[in-house]
């Protein structure tokens, strides 16, 4: 027989039903402390070049001196510079 969905019946006793934190890819003291804090945590981590909407959250937008590579007390001093 091959191993398949498990039937409607047998879900309960599916590694994701009784060790949903394992699903998650976290240990089960994180997995449950996040449900008490009520945090949603999604289970794959967007990638890639972000929405135009989200623009003014991205990295570039709220830390300039990363991008550029030295740090933030560096960057202001240079701005200050400019005439």
């Amino acid at each position: 027989m091959k191993a398949g969905r498990p039937l409607d019946s047998q879900k309960h006793t599916t590694l994701t039903a009784t060790k949903p934190w394992v699903a998650e890819g976290m240990s089960r003291r994180t997995w449950y402390r996040r449900r008490a804090d009520g945090a949603v945590v999604p289970t794959k981590p967007k990638r890639g070049r972000p929405l135009a909407r989200d623009r003014d959250k991205t990295l570039v937008a709220t830390k300039p001196w990363a991008k550029l590579g030295m740090s933030e007390s560096t960057w202001r001093r240079r701005q200050e510079k400019r005439p």
